[in-house]
Formats: C-alpha cells, structure tokens, sequence
C-alpha cells in the first residue's frame, strides 16, 4: 500500500518486486529458482512518517467525511493500519 511522503521508499520496493518477478521468468528454463521475501513494517523513521502522514490526512478530513469512514464502518482498519505502523 502507498502512502503520501513514501513515494521512493514505494517505487524502490516495487522495483525489487518487478526485477525478482522478471529474473524468475528468465531463470526458470535452466531451473533456476528466483524468491523474494517481503517483510513487513519495522519501527524506522519511514514507518513513523507514515504514521504522522495518516493522523494528519486524518486531521484534514470534514467531520462529515470522519463520520463516514469512522473505524465502525471501516472494521477499525484506520487504528489497525496505525498500530502495524508502530510495531
């Protein structure tokens, strides 16, 4: 998932995933396996730039709009996105 303020930290990741998807294809007829492992968030300063860009997408958002995408409705994706952020 992509984030505003992450942009090249998301290329870069895409990147890599492209480039391993693309060698698998090239090494596959001599039986070459290609795998990629994808970890996910780690406490960095990438990880809490996310999370103070998301407060404050969240910040800038009408109450209106707070309403309709209250964690109720979102199954609390909002504080669970937040929390996988801090870990």
């Amino acid at each position: 998932m992509s984030f505003p303020n992450v942009s090249s930290y998301c290329i870069s990741k895409y990147g890599i995933e492209a480039f391993s998807d693309a060698l698998r294809r090239e090494m596959s007829p001599w039986g070459v396996l290609v795998s990629m492992i994808e970890p996910g968030m780690f406490q960095t300063g990438i990880a809490h730039n996310l999370v103070e860009s998301i407060k404050q997408l969240w910040n800038n958002l009408s109450p209106e709009m707070k309403e309709d995408y209250e964690d109720k409705r979102l199954d609390g994706s909002k504080s669970k996105l937040l929390l996988q952020c801090q870990v």
